[in-house]
Parts: structure tokens; sequence; C-alpha cells
């Protein structure tokens, strides 16, 4: 039995393992009108190719963001990325990964 190309199924797309880890993040993006946004977000998880994160503020999928995560170790992580997934789970709280 064969499944149809419509089938609903998710499947995971990330080639790395998922590390779950909550640490604070400071984001910045640029929105669509051209102002500059500052929030702060709590990681969800954290692979080699990216982050997952909770911010109160939703950012644009596919646009380009700055980041410095505080580690649990001290140290600060800073790159840079593309929002690659928008999920809304429920009020003002949107959660979106990102690449390295």
């Amino acid at each position: 039995m064969t499944q149809s190309n419509s089938s609903k199924t998710k499947t995971e797309q990330r080639l790395d393992k998922r590390t779950p880890m909550a640490c604070h993040v400071f984001v910045r993006d640029i929105s669509e009108s051209g102002e500059r946004i500052k929030t702060h977000a709590i990681t969800d998880n954290i692979s080699q190719g990216g982050l997952f994160l909770q911010t109160p503020q939703a950012l644009k999928l596919g646009s380009h963001v700055f980041t410095i995560t505080q580690l649990l170790s001290g140290a600060r992580l800073a790159a840079r990325g593309k929002v690659v997934r928008v999920e809304k789970k429920r009020t003002w709280l949107i959660w979106f990964g990102r690449v390295f």
C-alpha cells in the first residue's frame, strides 16, 4: 500500500540533532516598513543548523535576522540567519526557526 503525495504527514527536515535548551536571545530584524525590530526571545532547542526560538513578536518568514544567544556555559553566540519556519502557538507567542 502506498501513500499519496497529498498526504498531510509531517516529516523532519532538519539534518542535525535538536538539543532542548532554554537560553536568552537578543534578536534584531527590519520590518517590511523598514522599522528596526529589537526583541528578546528564548531558545526552545538548538542544533548545528539553527535555533528554534520563542518570541513575543512575529518575524516575517524569509527575513534575515541577527541574534546574540547567551549559552548556558556563559558564552555568547552571535549569528546571522534566515527565518525558515514560523508557528503561532498561542496568543502573543510566535515560534520561529532559523539557519546559520
